[in-house]
């Protein structure tokens, strides 16, 4: 899900989670590590390649990002509260065409989950990111809601939207528990006049 759970990993605990995502005529495969670095305190490096047909002319991607996730109110049932703070970089070069261009983002997101029984759980972030693009730059609000329903022993579904100002995505997704700590995932969703799909897996450890 692209709507963030207010949870962290345990102190000590490793993740490495990878995704494949199909936008129009982008396609991105992103690497991301994590680390229980404090208690509620999560950190994250992610590395990024693609690229992007529908740019003119056909440009490659690649990207990096850091994550902090501070999370002191961790509940199994009720309200878990916490903030996370990212970074991250875009390089796009054009094929052909000897300039390069870049966007830097910084985001700051408040983090809430309910979780109303063990396999039910609703997810809230509200944040203001700030983005900078060669000599220009923007910032605006970001938002999300999501809900993640374990349906039956090892599948859950999901269901999210979020966006930034004056624009909102749709997703649907399908996750599945391999075995303790091991879950891929796809999803397909619609925004911005674009339908996406994603598929992933994660290894918490």
């Amino acid at each position: 899900m692209q709507v963030d759970d207010a949870s962290t990993l345990d102190r000590g605990g490793l993740k490495v989670e990878t995704v494949f995502l199909r936008e129009g005529g982008r396609r991105v495969s992103e690497v991301l590590f994590g680390v229980g670095a404090f208690p509620s305190l999560e950190l994250e490096l992610s590395g990024a390649q693609g690229r992007d047909r529908d740019f003119s002319p056909r440009a490659e991607l690649s990207g990096g990002g850091l994550g902090l996730k501070w999370v002191p109110v961790q509940q199994e049932l009720g309200w878990s509260l916490g903030a996370r703070y990212d970074y991250g970089r875009l390089r796009v070069k054009p094929v052909g065409v000897g300039l390069r261009f870049s966007e830097t983002d910084h985001a700051i997101t408040g983090l809430a989950t309910f979780r109303v029984t063990p396999r039910f759980a609703a997810h809230f972030n509200l944040g203001i990111q700030y983005a900078r693009a060669e000599a220009e730059s923007d910032t605006v609000g970001t938002w999300g809601l999501g809900i993640d329903w374990a349906v039956s022993g090892p599948i859950a579904l999901t269901a999210e939207t979020y966006g930034l100002d004056g624009s909102s995505r749709r997703a649907l997704g399908l996750r599945y528990t391999i075995r303790e700590g091991l879950k891929a995932s796809a999803a397909a969703g619609r925004g911005q006049g674009l339908s996406f799909g994603q598929v992933g897996v994660a290894w918490e450890f």
